[in-house]
């Protein structure tokens, strides 16, 4: 049994725009559940005074995740201030003084999230 059904304009206008919604969906779901690539950069802290430290993390999905990282570092250790961004996979600390990297992760591995890394600089 053969069927023709006749497609006008707009009919595959339409078509066109589901297609390209479906495509940026698909990019998306990929990108919300696909970690990216982490990067770790080279630490240039000479260990006298205040410190910048950025910790490459994985794991982190939402505003929510960010707020349980930031609690912990804040409840570890004595930070100026501390910020992470699930976007970028990073969390930001800023102190007086160095903070021992192992306790860094095991803070961060403790949270729920998963190390890859750190890099530290003066400020």
């Amino acid at each position: 049994m053969k069927v023709n059904v006749p497609l006008h304009t707009i009919d595959i206008i339409i078509l066109v725009i589901i297609g390209i919604m479906m495509i940026g969906g698909i990019k998306i779901v990929r990108g919300f559940f696909h970690e990216g690539k982490h990067t770790v950069q080279k630490s240039t802290y000479n260990g006298k005074g205040k410190v910048k430290i950025v910790v490459e993390v994985a794991g982190m999905q939402c505003g929510h995740c960010e707020a349980n990282i930031n609690d912990a570092i804040r409840n570890h250790f004595n930070v100026i201030k501390v910020s992470s961004s699930h976007t970028k996979g990073q969390v930001t600390i800023i102190a007086n003084h160095d903070l021992n990297s192992d306790q860094i992760q095991n803070v961060i591995d403790e949270s729920g999230y998963q190390y890859i890394g750190l890099a530290k600089y003066n400020i």
